[in-house]
């Protein structure tokens, strides 16, 4: 009698077991997890660029640099600028708007109103930064 309970007891689970994983299998899977995004990815970022009395409200792509910026202000103003290529430094701005670096005077670089330590080819550009170019002597 014993044996006899023993084996209806693992027919009856193992058909148990097999309608249960019928019921798992065939129940649609639910994700619980809702995740809400109101993150905006921008292609481009506003940036404020000032030389002198000047200024420029422009767009650049993500990831421009300040020297991209100048670029593209050249290529939409009358804004021009001469830089110089040093291997591993990046450019040098020589010049802007007709006004050369000469007697101990340069263009200086400033972004959100604090000199950089980074040259213009270097400094990624973030969104809403103030770039600013002044004619100093240091």
């Amino acid at each position: 009698m014993r044996q006899r309970s023993a084996y209806l007891f693992v027919i009856f689970s193992i058909i148990f077991l097999g309608i249960l994983m019928l019921l798992v299998v065939k129940a649609p899977f639910k994700n619980e997890i809702q995740v809400e995004s109101e993150v905006e990815i921008k292609s481009q970022i506003p940036v404020t660029f000032l030389v002198g009395d000047a200024s420029h409200q422009i767009s650049v792509p993500v990831g421009s640099s300040v020297y991209d910026a100048m670029n593209n202000v050249a290529s939409t103003t009358s804004f021009r600028f001469v830089a110089k290529h040093f291997s591993g430094l990046g450019y040098f701005i020589e010049q802007i708007n007709g006004v050369k670096n000469v007697n101990g005077a340069f263009w200086t670089l400033y972004i959100n109103g604090i000199y950089s330590t980074v040259g213009a080819s270097e400094y990624r550009l973030k969104d809403g930064d103030l770039v600013e170019w002044k004619f100093e002597k240091k």
